[in-house]
């Protein structure tokens, strides 16, 4: 569904009907007050509604790829929705969701951004996949940008793109690492 809402915001930029250009920031901030409403931990939005009996349960999984995607949608949102009370609902799910991204979807001691985890449903603790993830790292690249990677998370680009390389690069064998 966020990538519906990006897409109208592309396609808006497209159009010279005004009529035609609201209809798309409204259909964007639609979908997008529907995934608000989504379960939320420390900032992250979960994949989707719960279902205790799924398998997985996407009320209880966030990916850090899914809240990249958000991370996009509410940053353009909270300057382009059409009403006042759209445009604060999506700043502070933009201000909730970069701090989850820096605090903790981005791991240090990895120098790599995390898949995502889930909520255990013992203890309510939370628990990070294991799974390191090519498309979640390259993707921050392209949705948070360099610039924004270097001053405000913190992050040495240089290390940044070297553990990439160290980790994901495919070798003549089809081995992983640099």
């Amino acid at each position: 569904s966020v990538w519906i809402a990006l897409f109208c915001l592309q396609y808006e930029k497209t159009l010279a009907d005004d009529a035609e250009k609201a209809k798309c920031l409204d259909l964007a901030a639609a979908i997008s007050r529907w995934v608000s409403s989504l379960p939320h931990k420390d900032g992250a939005v979960a994949m989707g509604l719960p279902n205790p009996f799924g398998s997985p349960d996407y009320g209880n999984t966030y990916s850090t790829e899914n809240n990249l995607d958000y991370y996009t949608l509410t940053k353009a949102l909270s300057v382009k929705a059409p009403t006042l009370s759209d445009r604060e609902l999506f700043t502070g799910e933009f201000s909730n969701l970069n701090n989850w991204l820096k605090t903790m979807a981005y791991d240090p001691n990895s120098g790599l951004f995390r898949s995502g985890g889930s909520v255990n449903f013992g203890d309510g603790q939370w628990v990070w996949d294991s799974t390191k993830s090519l498309d979640v790292n390259s993707w921050a690249i392209s949705t948070i940008g360099i610039s924004t990677l270097i001053s405000e998370f913190g992050v040495n680009m240089d290390s940044f793109l070297t553990n990439i390389h160290q980790t994901f690069a495919v070798q003549d064998d089809g081995s992983f690492g640099g």
